[in-house]
């Protein structure tokens, strides 16, 4: 298979599973960290405010646009370096993906972190990140063959 596909589908794949965990911690009170409303904040602040089902897929759409970049830069990191300790790069980049969009995105387009998550919630959506970028590493590892 193409190398930039499998990228891309693996990070689609991680992607989806990532919300779906974002989306079962929401749904049990445990975190307020919503990555969607995020996401679909990168075109419209109102969007924290009155969020509707049309944000909602915008969201779903940048989302996991932003996951097919992770996971062509993951596919290409390996390439360039090799699959020697493949789930670390991937770790790193998931480790890097939450410092770009946490630290750096989300205050752009308005979403302030210290107002809007606690300790806790930036520690779920670190490990959430983390999670992506290692099962992104491991995914292209296994559709890569």
């Amino acid at each position: 298979m193409n190398r930039f596909l499998v990228g891309c589908y693996s990070g689609i794949i991680a992607g989806i599973i990532m919300q779906i965990i974002v989306s079962i911690a929401n749904m049990l009170n445990l975190t307020s960290y919503h990555s969607i409303k995020i996401a679909a904040g990168i075109f419209l602040q109102e969007v924290f405010l009155s969020p509707s089902l049309l944000w909602t897929v915008i969201g779903w759409v940048v989302h996991l646009q932003i996951a097919i970049i992770y996971g062509v830069i993951i596919n290409y990191l390996l390439q360039l370096s090799g699959s020697e300790y493949c789930l670390q790069k991937g770790l790193f980049v998931g480790g890097f993906s939450w410092l770009f969009d946490l630290g750096i995105v989300a205050p752009v387009i308005g979403y302030n972190i210290m107002t809007n998550l606690n300790a806790s919630d930036l520690l779920f959506s670190f490990v959430l990140h983390l999670f992506f970028g290692t099962f992104t590493a491991w995914l292209i590892m296994k559709l890569g063959k």
